[in-house]
């Protein structure tokens, strides 16, 4: 007889039999467990190659990878190339994939897409006029002079000059305009290097750089007469009185200026303020502008010079102020009369000093009117006699002796005294 022994395992949940050694060594803690190894399935493109469209030197492609796998959410990852939809690249780009699954199974795929070099047709401009920049220099390129200039082959067509008579049989020359090649109809070629194919036309550089001009503003006394910007500069010695033009592409023709004259008040710090408009000319009709302000300030009680005391002859004495003096201002050493801010006054006072000799006390008053404040000063002007006493006379006087005793008898003649301002106190013959 046969016997059959059958071992029946009873697995319950950990947390059941908790507390029941006997019995723990019977319990789970997870559900089932396997191996997983099998490795997802992924799929990529076949190679592929394209043709860009006219003048172009890239191409779109979009492709789709496929992955499964017989877990859920495995993970594609991109290793080298270019995502779908991108614009390829002349030549041969490789695209490298791979899927993940849950269990670290990888698998991957490759493919490539190649874009032919295309073989553009080359239109240039017949002519073309370029402008000279900063530095009066430029540089042609094939964006400026190819008829179609929204192709992404720019960057590999090159342009060349040919500058020497005839023109369009080289040398040729890099593309690089300056100052001197001004005006001159240089030709022009730009150069496939991946078909060969090549076009010509004809450039010209104009300056189109304007003047580079830079105004100063100037803050001088509002006294100063005639403020041109010549005699601020030769005269008061201020150099940037007249800015300072310069053209890259040559000389500048012309430099003038207009003025338009503003009043101002105390409260600003000014009595007025010239708005210069400097422009700048340049030989190609370029112009540049810039505005000088020339602000006048007010002047200064103590920067105002008094006449000084003077001595006249007292005969008949001029005693303007055009002849003795008058309150002045002096800046660089030339004088200037006072004109803005500052206003004055004079009184004279007759004073006897002795016979031939009076004083006149000339008090002045000067008043700023931006301030307020008042000085006054005392000038002494000093009348006298400048060349003394003169007497006329006869040089010669003839007289008739006696025989006996040689001694004769005669009337002097009259003699003329001169004094211009006090009497005369005695004569005496001898």
């Amino acid at each position: 007889m046969n016997r059959l022994l059958r071992l029946w395992l009873l697995l319950l949940p950990c947390a059941a039999i908790a507390g029941t050694p006997s019995l723990s060594s019977f319990c789970l803690s997870s559900g089932p467990v396997f191996a997983d190894t099998i490795p997802p399935d992924i799929t990529c493109p076949q190679n592929i190659t394209l043709t860009p469209a006219p003048n172009d030197c890239s191409a779109p492609f979009s492709y789709s990878i496929l992955v499964s796998d017989d877990q859920p959410n495995p993970v594609l990852s991109q290793l080298e190339g270019l995502p779908s939809g991108s614009m390829f690249p002349i030549g041969t780009t490789g695209n490298a994939f791979q899927a993940e699954d849950g269990g670290g199974n990888i698998s991957g795929c490759w493919f490539s897409v190649t874009v032919l070099p295309p073989a553009p047709m080359l239109i240039c401009n017949d002519f073309f006029q370029i402008s000279l920049g900063a530095g009066c220099t430029a540089t042609l390129t094939p964006f400026q002079v190819l008829d179609f200039p929204s192709s992404d082959c720019l960057d590999t067509f090159f342009v060349e000059l040919d500058k020497t008579l005839p023109y369009g049989n080289g040398p040729w020359l890099p593309p690089v305009l300056t100052a001197a090649d001004l005006g001159k109809p240089y030709q022009f070629r730009v150069s496939d290097p991946l078909s060969g194919n090549k076009c010509w036309g004809t450039v010209k550089a104009v300056d189109g750089q304007q003047p580079a001009l830079e105004c100063q503003d100037l803050i001088i006394p509002c006294a100063l007469e005639g403020v041109t910007p010549t005699f601020l500069r030769d005269s008061l010695g201020i150099p940037f009185a007249i800015p300072v033009a310069t053209d890259d592409c040559g000389a500048v023709k012309s430099l003038t200026f207009q003025d338009a004259a503003v009043l101002e008040n105390c409260v600003s710090g000014f009595t007025q303020t010239i708005q210069r408009t400097w422009t700048a000319v340049d030989n190609s009709g370029n112009s540049a502008s810039c505005i000088q302000s020339v602000h006048l300030k007010p002047l200064q009680l103590q920067e105002i010079t008094l006449p000084p005391n003077v001595s006249m002859d007292c005969h008949n004495p001029d005693l303007s102020t055009a002849n003795t003096g008058a309150p002045e201002f002096k800046f660089f050493g030339i004088s200037y009369p006072l004109t803005c801010n500052i206003g004055y006054t004079f009184a004279d006072t007759l004073v006897s000093i002795c016979p031939g000799h009076d004083r006149v006390l000339r008090e002045w008053f000067l008043v700023d009117w931006c301030t307020g404040n008042v000085i006054d000063s005392i000038q002494r002007i000093d009348l006298e006699g400048q060349s003394g006493l003169a007497i006329a006379c006869e040089p010669v006087v003839t007289v008739v002796v006696s025989q006996t005793n040689c001694t004769g008898a005669t009337d002097l003649p009259a003699i003329g005294l001169v004094e211009d301002c006090s009497p005369v106190a005695s004569v005496q013959a001898l």
